[in-house]
């Protein structure tokens, strides 16, 4: 299966180290450690190259990684061969879509990370249905942590940004620009373009289109509790707006 994020996937580790600092990455690793144990299946939708899950699979039991981009998982396989993680499985494929009805797993954690939530899922309905199949799989207690932007401090109407990144032999420019927005449903359409420039080598451009919903906690709350899922908290993490809810079945 592909998607727009094949577009960008081999710059994706480079861009996300920039833009989420080593401080802040750290803390979410401690932050996921803190919900896992050696007996622990665990669950990631939206794993994309793999940049939680290579620390998280030494520490559990097993770990399923569902990622809908055909580049995102060709460099995870990579990352999971050269550590010689045996128990880790990556499938292709959109969580909504896929029939999970003869999965044999009870999870004791799911988690997405940095927005997957914001690009699966963008409509109430599916928020609904995102839970209920969390539910289906779900062991007693289990527990599913998501990360997303805080929609009270972010303006997806006008959520421009742009760095450049210097390296040895290589110049990275980044740009992300709102394409559209639609406010009754705070939907957005945004491109990311990165542009590669380095000595005697024509500019490389490469582009993607991103549709996201910036969805406000209460509103996941209202669609957890639809599928008999209790709010927890929100973990905060120091110099990071973003919101990380923890939900239990």
């Amino acid at each position: 299966m592909k998607n727009n994020n094949d577009n960008t996937a081999k710059y994706y580790d480079l861009v996300s180290n920039f833009t989420k600092n080593t401080d802040i990455t750290n803390q979410e690793y401690i932050l996921l450690k803190k919900y896992i144990n050696h007996d622990s299946e665990v669950l990631e939708i939206g794993s994309g190259s793999g940049r939680h899950s290579t620390i998280i699979a030494p520490l559990v039991k097993s770990l399923i990684c569902v990622d809908s981009s055909e580049e995102m998982n060709k460099l995870h396989n990579l990352k999971i061969k050269n550590l010689k993680l045996n128990n880790v499985r990556i499938l292709n494929d959109n969580f909504l879509q896929m029939d999970i009805s003869e999965w044999k797993i009870k999870f004791n954690f799911i988690y997405l990370m940095w927005n997957t939530f914001n690009e699966i899922i963008l409509t109430e309905k599916e928020s609904r249905r995102f839970f209920q199949k969390c539910k289906e799989i779900l062991s007693p207690r289990g527990k599913i942590l998501i990360n997303i932007d805080d929609s009270a401090l972010v303006d997806p109407s006008n959520f421009d940004f742009e760095y450049e990144i210097k390296l040895d032999k290589e110049v990275i420019h980044y740009f992300w620009k709102t394409l559209k927005y639609t406010s009754k449903t705070n939907t957005s359409v945004s491109q990311e373009v990165i542009e590669i420039s380095s000595p005697n080598i024509l500019k490389k451009t490469l582009k993607t289109k991103i549709t996201q919903r910036y969805w406000k906690g209460e509103q996941l709350l209202q669609s957890a509790d639809s599928a008999k899922i209790q709010f927890v908290k929100n973990e905060n993490i120091k110099g990071n707006g973003e919101l990380y809810l923890v939900f239990r079945s």
